[in-house]
């Protein structure tokens, strides 16, 4: 959709404008994303569509009241009606009384009386069936009017009733919430595999501001060079979260990493950082060897324990046990005593002159100038190591970048030694309950053992560990769903790895579409059929009858008897013939139809749809069971400000299905690269957050339609 945007006079295109409504807009997005309740992104489950009133298909059915039984009625008017011969003699006895009255009044008025009694006989019986027969039928009659009347009653409640369950299911609708924070609490450490810059932004920054309201402090350590916590460094300045931010190597020493440790820690954290590259088949005694010249090293100089003056160190150490214009130059700097010096000299004699030790000295030497950069010969910075690296409700960035001196190896040397650091201050952490954060976005290059072991530290420290890893490889698939950890899949456009995620996600059973059969057949049959048939017979009967009986003489006295006989004979003959003829014709079509569902055992999220999510979308899979496992989530801080998002994580009671994950790739959200660099951290007097919108890419009303593409957006 296309639209112009008019600015007000005097304005031009280019200038930012900063009204009421966008800062009110600003602090509704802080205050709504800094909330105690843990969340990592929001699943959209919008309310099921409007059930149909279960008595929808069942109106009420009209039918007339069964007819009585008035055949006896009807037969007996009939039958009255029909002896018409009643009123036909009548009417001739009426002419006989007309007839006669004249010669006799007594026969007339016979013959009237007759007549009547006819007409009476003939009338009284019909009128009788007749009134009968109405008064039946009327009370049918009636009958039907008031079932009439009933049904439209009835049919009149049942449209109320379904009217009334519609608009309570259009009030359900309306009501209800599409969106629904995701949280894993439950779980002690998060693992994020895959996405993109814009997509890691949004995760921390939404779920890095609820653990910031719940008052966890957050240390964020950024090894992706993308700026991954500059959302979350925006949202702790906007609600007042102390935050510090610093980017390393170039605030390296005035981090103060190795400030407050023994120096036996100190070598064997140097030693363990250096020894990262060699792991896995190297050789083992080189790192026996790397601690003991850094252990004499730092047993030899006196604090504090800075880069550049562990490279000086070497650099003395490497020229033949200390030559003059080494030492000189060292003592002309100020960068070490007489002293010092000589403990290094007598400390690299007792090593020995052996040339894995010259070797390894100078490898030693060559790795700290690089992480001291520009440092190891100039002024040095001063130290100001913190008192803890977790601070109550705080929030604290330590970027690296390849930017600057020393290139990408001195920024690989800065995330190692990082991480040796963050490792020694768990092993010494107090186990005090307390509900801090430690989360590493760009993990994959620490190596398995790194992993393993910060993994095991966190946990003895009690400290809650979310890792980012950009790509699923060897090391990160060996870390997946281990130690009660939830895991975050976001996109993964590598087939392999997306393989590899939806193996863990897992499979499911379903039925799908197997086989469809068809078949249409037809049949035509004819037959003729002829038959005849004669029949011939003769019947003949005889018969012989006769007797005597008695005869009067009428008026003379007497009596006589009288004699009769006869006979009978008859014949006959009778012929017949039959024939037929018979012609049969039968045609028909049958069509079947069929399909087949079949169970089968399939992913329950495609491998193409964790290459295809949109970059904030991601698939959360939890500790639980059945469907509260695998969630479909998108963590977009944007979201929050939409209408009809709830607050609390959604109830999934049995019977009750979640939503598919399918609906994730129905679409791609775009969202802008977060800036370059991070935003000037709260607090600080030198560099204070300039007032202004919400940075590019959050959404700027309460009431904005979702992006296009948005998952379950048709």
């Amino acid at each position: 959709m296309g639209g112009v945007i008019r600015l007000p006079p005097g304005e031009q295109a280019g200038d930012q404008v900063t009204t009421p409504r966008a800062e009110k807009l600003r602090e509704d997005l802080l205050a709504r994303l800094y909330q105690p309740d843990e969340r990592w992104g929001w699943e959209f489950a919008p309310p099921h569509g409007a059930v149909p009133s279960p008595e929808a298909d069942r109106p009420p059915m009209y039918a007339d009241p069964p007819s009585p039984y008035v055949a006896g009625l009807e037969h007996e008017r009939a039958d009255a009606l029909g002896q018409i011969w009643k009123p036909i003699t009548g009417g001739i006895f009426v002419l006989g009384a007309l007839g006669t009255v004249g010669f006799s009044l007594i026969a007339g008025l016979f013959c009237l009386l007759v007549a009547a009694g006819l007409f009476a006989w003939w009338y009284l019986p019909y009128r009788s069936a007749d009134t009968r027969l109405k008064a039946v039928l009327d009370d049918y009659s009636q009958q039907v009017v008031r079932a009439r009347d009933d049904y439209q009653r009835a049919y009149d409640d049942w449209q109320r009733r379904v009217a009334e369950h519609e608009e309570a299911e259009q009030d359900r609708i309306a009501a209800g919430l599409d969106f629904y924070p995701l949280d894993a609490s439950t779980s002690t450490r998060v693992d994020v595999f895959g996405g993109t810059a814009a997509g890691w932004t949004s995760l921390l920054a939404t779920g890095g501001a609820s653990l910031l309201a719940a008052g966890s402090g957050v240390l964020l350590v950024d090894l992706s060079e993308s700026a991954v916590g500059a959302g979350l460094v925006l949202v702790a300045n906007g609600v007042g979260v102390p935050t510090e931010v610093r980017e390393l190597p170039a605030s390296l020493d005035a981090l103060g990493l190795l400030a407050g440790l023994d120096p036996l820690d100190a070598a064997d954290l140097l030693a363990d950082a250096f020894d990262t590259d060699r792991r896995g088949g190297g050789d083992p005694t080189l790192r026996a060897i790397d601690v003991s010249i850094l252990r004499a090293v730092t047993r030899s100089i006196s604090p504090p324990l800075t880069f550049p003056r562990l490279a000086a160190a070497l650099r003395i150490a490497n020229s033949q046990s200390g030559s003059a214009g080494h030492q000189s130059a060292a003592l002309d700097q100020g960068e070490f005593t007489p002293y010092e010096v000589q403990a290094l000299r007598r400390a690299m004699s007792e090593l020995g002159q052996r040339d894995r030790v010259a070797d390894q000295a100078s490898f030693l030497g060559t790795e700290l100038e690089t992480l001291a950069g520009r440092d190891a010969a100039g002024q040095l910075a001063p130290v100001d190591g913190p008192a803890s690296w977790w601070g109550t409700g705080s929030l604290r960035v330590l970027a690296t970048t390849s930017r600057g001196p020393g290139g990408a190896r001195r920024k690989i040397l800065t995330d190692r030694v990082l991480v040796q650091t963050l490792l020694h201050h768990l092993r010494g952490r107090r186990r005090d309950g307390s509900p801090d954060v430690l989360a590493v976005a760009g993990a994959d290059h620490l190596g398995g053992e790194t992993l393993r072991a910060l993994v095991r530290q966190a946990e003895l420290a009690r400290v809650r560990l979310v890792l980012l890893f950009e790509h699923l490889g060897d090391d990160a698939e060996r870390l997946i769903g281990t130690g009660g950890s939830a895991t975050v899949f976001m996109r993964l456009g590598n087939s392999r790895e997306a393989t590899l995620a939806a193996d863990h996600i897992g499979k499911g059973h379903r039925f799908v579409l197997a086989q469809l059969t068809e078949q249409v057949g037809r049949n035509f049959s004819e037959g003729v059929g002829n038959t005849y048939g004669e029949q011939d017979g003769t019947a003949q009967t005889t018969g012989k009858s006769g007797g005597t009986f008695p005869v009067s003489g009428g008026r003379r006295k007497g009596k006589g008897t009288g004699e009769s006989s006869g006979w009978t004979e008859s014949t006959t003959t009778s012929h017949s013939s039959a024939w037929s003829n018979t012609v049969t014709v039968s045609a028909g079509t049958s069509h079947t139809a069929g399909s087949t569902l079949q169970r089968e055992k399939d992913y329950t999220v495609e491998p193409t749809v964790l290459q295809s999510l949109a970059p904030t979308a991601f698939i959360l899979v939890g500790t639980g069971e059945g469907e509260v496992r695998v969630r479909p989530g998108d963590c977009n801080p944007g979201l929050v400000l939409l209408p009809r998002v709830s607050a609390r994580p959604r109830e999934i009671t049995a019977g009750q299905a979640a939503p598919g994950p399918s609906y994730v790739n129905s679409g791609t959200l775009q969202s802008p690269t977060p800036p370059r660099g991070y935003p000037v951290a709260y607090g600080q007097p030198s560099y204070p957050p300039p007032p202004g919108p919400p940075p590019p890419g959050y959404p700027t009303g309460p009431h904005q339609p979702p992006p296009p593409g948005w998952p379950g957006q048709r």
